[in-house]
């Protein structure tokens, strides 16, 4: 992992996140803030992972959380995620209702 930064950007087709960079311990607090960003989007969010070159545990656990507050029938739809996010994301919270991975 070159960067070990966190860049979240808000985009408007579809409504959502584009995120690169590194979730970490060290990026935990700005991830947790762009997570609160969700809660203004009318609808489902799209967040695209596609240069997230890391996400560890628990930034998976933050999306989660994150994900849960959405308000009835709405959910976070990712797109592009890594294997490694995908493994996380099944391993420790294999049914999670408001989160919908696209296929890669």
């Amino acid at each position: 992992m070159s960067d070990l930064s966190l860049r979240v950007i808000t985009v408007d087709d579809p409504a959502g996140l584009k995120v690169s960079g590194a979730v970490d311990l060290t990026t935990r607090g700005e991830w947790r803030q762009a997570l609160r960003v969700m809660t203004d989007i009318d609808g489902d969010i799209h967040l695209d992972v596609a240069e997230l070159d890391f996400i560890d545990c628990g930034g998976v656990s933050e999306l989660v959380h994150a994900s849960r507050s959405l308000p009835a029938g709405r959910h976070v739809v990712v797109h592009g995620q890594s294997p490694l996010f995908q493994r996380v994301l099944r391993l420790f919270w294999p049914n999670v209702p408001t989160i919908k991975v696209v296929a890669a």
